[in-house]
């Protein structure tokens, strides 16, 4: 893929810094990097861990217009529908500002949370306060 970035990178993902570093080595052995571009739409394939960027996510309203509901940057991460239980994307996920994110197959999330208990609290944390925030 031509956005791809191979070798290191800096992981400056809030949530996955907080857990424990070896499953910090898992989720990075798992995870592929890629650039983000302004003006790009992300497709929700997988869970999507932003380091670099930010990115919006976006309601589609009944008349055609769409309004941002939050924005995400290194401090959270894209797919919280899918750690809450749900199988689908609620909303559209924008590009605002450029950068780079790792995204991890859902598959191998759930991997991570059976076997490193501190990914799934680090993530519920991270959701728990957005939708603080949001409220």
């Amino acid at each position: 893929m031509a956005n791809e970035i191979r070798g290191d990178f800096d992981t400056r993902n809030k949530v996955i810094q907080s857990v424990r570093p070896d499953a910090v080595r898992f989720l990075e052995s798992r995870s592929i990097v890629r650039r983000l571009t302004q003006g790009q739409t992300l497709y929700q394939e997988a869970e999507q861990f932003t380091h670099e960027g930010v990115i919006s996510l976006m309601a589609q309203m009944q008349d055609g217009r769409s309004v941002e509901k939050v924005s995400v940057g290194n401090e959270g991460f894209i797919g919280i529908s899918f750690i809450l239980g749900g199988a689908r994307t609620i909303s559209a996920s924008i590009v605002q500002v450029p950068g780079y994110a790792s995204w991890i197959s859902i598959e191998d999330l759930d991997r991570a949370i059976a076997e490193y208990p501190c990914v799934r609290d680090a993530m519920m944390e991270y959701a728990k306060s957005l939708t603080l925030q949001l409220m």
